[in-house]
């Protein structure tokens, strides 16, 4: 067995070789062709070699020594990462049976998700007071678990809580593991919200952190996320600039305060997102770490390994097809996991249909288990070091970043850079992209924009949900008075509330600043799929009401192999709007055609065939139109126009493809068949004959 060499018996290849088989594929076409560009601005070849990489992995350094580009090697004994699982249900008894399943399923670490204002996936946790966050964490040692706080407005509030009950127990400060996830620049950015006195900017936070370290407080007081640039369609390179600048200016706002160079820079971790773009990822973690490090040395302190948290991108989620989720769950807890992540946070599959169940909970914590116990993801350090992509990639994004930081920098900080709309137009740069691409299905979202399931069953928000007092949750009780801010007094006094029995909204408005509003940066609310969904829940309305979708006929013209694959590639074009596709089969005479489309319940049309048979076959557009087509599609390259006659172009009112805007088209069509309407009406008082839609006049 060991004289067996599988590579030998096999001719070797040569990039020369390989450049030839490329370019004679591309028929002519020049090898740029093969080029991806990301929207990180840099260009991914379809093949690296060492020419390309080998430098760049030179630069990449050793394991363990800065710039930790290639992380740190790990005990056998112990995970590659921390599994995360948000502690956010709003029963106070199910969050507590919750929290023990999830510990003895293998999570280590919990996201107690008081709020936080912005939706980045989770719900919300039902203590608001001290005396019922200790029944969540009833049986539970504080200090055997991580606890990270969600950074919302009410972060100081929750972060008060949270010491208070600490205090409560006795549970030694210092051996409490996590962060009060601070992270206000993000969340002034993400609210359009900031104190109207800007000297009170990060005075609070601050004040939050000197009591922590006074009180020798394990947690990291700044939890720096991306979350805000990433939901607001930044790319890998401004979510690690912006972070960057963000923690800069969390470190500089500690040394003013004075702290040590070193404490204060120990006083930050990063959580960075983790999409579905498994590369991109993994090269983003290195990049984050060598960022840190050549700060934290340019100051002139040992360079740090930066601590990194993943948290699964909510941009991604989808509520359509959701167990496709549990897909881009498994891409991102991968690239996280071979880019050196230290904690993995996913969002449990269904958290769009209501608070995520046990089974739910259960995928997100074995989806990490998974890639950790049985595919070994993570027992290799940094396994992707020495791709030639990965280590271009990795120092390219680095560089990229680098350059803009500095000029977040050179306009006086993150704060200023987001009050001069600099942040703004480079979010909105990357955005507008985003959308044109997600429009014309080049970003294609699988069962969304992509393969869409018109008879997929719906999943229903949970009613035990709807059974939670909300106004009593958010009971406001006593505001306290709380001193300025400095030398963790007014948090020292936070905490004395809450042990009094403070609620966390009267916490929350003890708080409260007079606020500013901008417009810092785009919307951060949206997930991806949104749009589409939007199409597909219209559908869903009308479909209830009137017992039918918004429906297209298909004039497949031909036999089968002239029609369906651009008749299969309609269906899905349609379906992803909400629209139900009518396939007769072919027809090759066209008033067995005009007769069958007038028989359908279909207002509008799409002819499908191949270009020969379109050629073939003159008239059909314009019989189509006749016989009262409101609408007559064209499934076809534009190119196909020029073989048809001069009436049969004035029938097609849209031509159809690979590329054209497939969001915009899709909306317009809803227009033209008041699918909206369609939606709104009583069923009982729908009739087919009288509600059909009127043929549009031709301008």
């Amino acid at each position: 067995m060991n004289d067996l060499h599988l590579a030998g018996a096999f001719p070797g290849v040569s990039f020369a070789d390989w450049q030839r088989a490329a370019l004679k594929a591309l028929r002519g076409g020049a090898l740029g062709e093969l080029n991806s560009a990301l929207y990180e601005g840099i260009e991914a070849a379809p093949l690296y070699t060492a020419a390309d990489g080998g430098e760049a992995a030179r630069l990449s350094g050793q394991l363990g020594a800065s710039p930790f580009i290639r992380g740190e090697r790990r005990p056998a004994t112990e995970r590659p990462w921390s599994i995360i699982q948000f502690l956010d249900h709003l029963d106070i008894a199910e969050a507590n049976r919750q929290l023990k399943e999830d510990i003895a399923g293998g999570a280590k670490c919990f996201w107690l998700q008081f709020g936080g204002q912005i939706p980045y996936g989770g719900a919300t946790i039902g203590a608001r007071r001290v005396e019922t966050l200790e029944k969540v964490f009833s049986g539970v040692a504080l200090d055997e678990i991580g606890i990270l706080i969600s950074g919302g407005f009410d972060a100081i509030a929750g972060t008060g809580l949270m010491a208070a009950l600490v205090e409560k127990r006795g549970t030694p400060p210092a051996r409490l593991k996590g962060s009060a996830g601070l992270d206000p620049l993000s969340l002034y950015a993400a609210s359009g919200s900031v104190p109207a006195e800007r000297e009170r900017a990060l005075s609070e936070a601050v004040d939050v952190a000197t009591y922590l370290r006074e009180k020798s407080y394990g947690w990291r007081p700044f939890l720096v996320s991306d979350r805000a640039w990433h939901q607001a369609g930044g790319s890998a390179r401004e979510e690690l600039a912006f972070s960057l600048a963000a923690a800069v200016a969390y470190w500089q706002a500690l040394i003013d305060a004075g702290w040590p160079l070193d404490e204060a820079a120990d006083a930050i971790g990063f959580s960075l997102t983790a999409d579905t773009d498994i590369f991109v990822a993994i090269a983003k973690f290195r990049a984050m770490r060598a960022l840190w490090a050549r700060v934290t040395e340019a100051a002139g302190i040992k360079p740090r390994r930066a601590p990194l948290i993943a948290a699964m991108s909510f941009r991604a989620i989808t509520e359509r097809d959701p167990h496709v989720n549990l897909l881009r769950a498994t891409a991102a807890a991968f690239g996280a996991g071979v880019g050196g992540a230290d904690a993995v946070l996913l969002i449990p599959f269904n958290t769009r249909h209501g608070t995520p169940d046990a089974f739910a909970r259960r995928l997100a914590r074995n989806t990490q288990l998974v890639l950790q116990e049985e595919a070994y993801i993570g027992r290799v350090a940094d396994a992707a070091g020495g791709s030639w992509y990965v280590e271009s990639l990795t120092h390219q994004l680095a560089a990229a970043a680098w350059g803009e930081f500095r000029a977040v920098e050179a306009t006086g900080g993150l704060l200023a850079a987001l009050e001069a709309g600099l942040v703004e137009r480079k979010l909105t740069d990357v955005l507008l992209r985003r959308s044109a691409n997600l429009a014309r299905n080049r970003d294609k979202i699988t069962g969304v924009s992509s393969y869409p399931n018109l008879a997929e069953e719906p999943i229903f928000s949970r009613p035990e949900d709807l059974a939670i007092d909300l106004a009593a949750l958010d009971e406001e009780g006593e505001v306290p008075q709380l001193p300025p801010a400095g030398k963790g007094k007014r948090f020292g006094a936070i905490v004395a509330a809450a042990a009094n029995g403070a609620t966390l909204k009267g916490l929350e408005r003890a708080c409260e600043n007079l606020l500013e509003r901008f417009d810092f940066i785009p919307p951060t609310a949206d997930r991806t799929a949104e749009a589409f969904e939007q199409l597909r829940a219209a559908s869903d309305r009308a479909m209830s009401r009137v017992r039918a979708r918004p429906p297209i006929f298909l004039a497949n013209l031909g036999a089968l192999a002239d029609y369906n694959a651009r008749a299969g590639w309609a269906k899905n074009f349609f379906a992803a709007g909400g629209i139900e596709a009518f396939d007769e089969g072919g027809f090759t005479d066209l008033a067995k055609l005009t007769r069958a489309f007038q028989r359908s319940p279909a207002p509008s049309v799409c002819i499908c065939a191949s270009d020969k048979t379109l050629a073939a076959m003159p008239g059909v557009a314009a019989a189509l139109k006749g016989a009262g087509a409101v609408a007559v599609y064209l499934a076809a390259e534009p190119s196909a126009l020029a073989m048809l006659a001069d009436a049969d172009k004035r029938a097609i009112d849209r031509i159809v493809h690979d590329g054209c805007n497939m969001l915009k088209m899709l909306t317009e069509l809803h227009h033209i068949m008041r699918v909206k309407e369609l939606g709104e009406v009583e069923s009982e008082e729908f009739d087919e004959d009288d509600d059909a839609a009127e043929p549009r006049s031709r301008s």
